[in-house]
């Protein structure tokens, strides 16, 4: 005969708050996404672009050894050992694919844990893998690091007779042969294997990896009893427990594959010169920082119906005079082959803003960039004089690639994406030569000769 119980609500409630959740432990640094401090007016400081992430990630822990046994007619006693090994932690892998930002990564990642050995001889099955996905142009750095679980006991006891007073006699007699008998010498480390455990991660993702890359190994899992079964103690009563994963915390940092930047001080016309010449729709406005966060569009090269080239071109917020606003905005760019500084003609100060943003260029995405000066709203009434004082300044600099257009009405564009092109083809043949050449050095480093110069 069943008997049904009736519950009310605030029991229910008090029962579930009692029960203890498992809950993974997150970082104690700020809780993802992470938004930078962009260049924007005092009513808008937060900037919109996931362009950073803090992720804790952890592999599984090994499962532990089980201590079983089983009877048997034909050996006397309590029975033999038969305990499982336990199965080994999950790993933690990344892979890049794709473009995008860092909004969906999750805050924390953790492998599953190995599963315990059973009797019977059965051991545990591994843990599963999980794998972290990010956009193309990631950087990964190590922040920190440490075991998931601190054990100051490595193995698993059994229970104890009464005459033992609690002390584990085979786990001290097998200490004590391990410590006086013959040990195998492990051959010492060479230099690059020490190297390789003393330096941290540092992943740079600016291709297409193919299949995922191993981020954190879990744990081996523990010994059953059936491996310490020896002359001297016929049923070992004691395993071992299962290697602790690995906890780290990483800094994703995304820096956007583009190839060429658009640069300039805010409301300069950048994102009408990106809708113009590729097929992107950033948002344009008559406002200064209608850009918030970097916007990518490609720019697509053919010979009739056959295509050429293509350019991808990123358009950033503009810059403004704070430096870590500056720094916000220009590490996006920081593997671009082209620079095109915007210069806003209806400006007063358009060789002091050049001298501005190329300070900042050269400070934050390197020096010797292939550069672009483009000069916007040349239509407007009293440029002329503007534009002959700027290219006299030009001139003297020795910097002579400057083109006046209107963006608005998309008069000169045809130069500029010209320009565009032959200074990204230029760059892509100094990069694949010079890959060449690191391919050559490794292929006489590997066969031990140097070729004479």
């Amino acid at each position: 005969m069943s008997m049904r119980v009736t519950v009310c609500r605030a029991c229910i409630n008090r029962l579930s708050s009692a029960v203890q959740r498992r809950l993974f432990t997150v970082s104690s640094i700020n809780t993802f996404p992470i938004k930078d401090v962009a260049p924007e007016p005092p009513g808008r400081t937060k900037f919109s672009g996931y362009s950073s992430a803090i992720v804790t990630v952890k592999s599984g822990n090994g499962g532990n050894g089980c201590i079983a046994f089983e009877l048997s007619r034909t050996v006397p006693g309590r029975g033999i050992p038969s305990g499982g090994n336990g199965g080994r932690g999950g790993d933690v892998y990344i892979i890049a694919h794709g473009t995008g930002d860092l909004r969906g990564i999750p805050p924390t990642l953790a492998a599953d844990t190995g599963g315990h050995g059973e009797g019977s001889s059965i051991h545990g099955r591994k843990g599963k893998d999980v794998v972290l996905q990010v956009p193309l142009g990631t950087v990964v750095y190590e922040m920190t690091r440490k075991p998931r679980v601190e054990r100051e006991d490595n193995f698993v006891h059994g229970p104890m007779w009464e005459e033992e007073n609690g002390e584990d006699w085979q786990i001290a007699d097998l200490l004590k042969r391990r410590a006086t008998g013959m040990q195998r010498k492990k051959p010492a480390k060479e230099f690059h294997e020490i190297e390789e455990e003393e330096k941290s991660v540092y992943m740079d993702f600016n291709k297409w990896t193919g299949e995922p890359v191993l981020l954190l190994r879990g744990g081996k899992g523990g010994l059953g009893n059936i491996n310490f079964q020896t002359h001297d103690i016929k049923m070992p009563r004691f395993g071992t427990k299962g290697e602790s994963g690995t906890e780290m915390n990483i800094l994703l940092e995304l820096k956007l594959m583009a190839d060429v930047a658009l640069v300039g001080l805010p409301n300069a016309g950048k994102s009408t010169l990106l809708s113009r010449i590729s097929r992107a729709n950033p948002k344009v406005g008559h406002y200064a920082f209608t850009t918030v966060s970097p916007q990518l569009g490609t720019v697509i090269l053919r010979d009739g119906e056959h295509e050429r080239s293509r350019l991808v071109v990123a358009d950033l917020p503009g810059l403004s005079f704070r430096d870590e606003m500056a720094e916000s905005v220009l590490k996006h760019v920081r593997r671009v082959k082209v620079v095109a500084y915007i210069i806003d003609l209806s400006s007063e100060t358009c060789w002091e803003d050049y001298l501005f943003l190329k300070r900042h260029v050269d400070l934050r995405i390197g020096l010797h960039l292939r550069e672009l000066i483009v000069c916007n709203k040349a239509d407007l009434p009293g440029t002329e004089e503007r534009m002959r004082d700027l290219r006299a300044k030009m001139e003297d600099s020795k910097r002579k690639i400057l083109i006046p257009i209107c963006a608005k009405d998309g008069h000169g564009l045809d130069k500029v994406i010209e320009i565009l092109e032959r200074q990204v083809e230029d760059a892509r043949k100094e990069e694949r030569k010079a890959e060449e050449e690191k391919l050559a050095r490794q292929e006489l480093d590997l066969i031990g000769y140097e070729p004479l110069h």
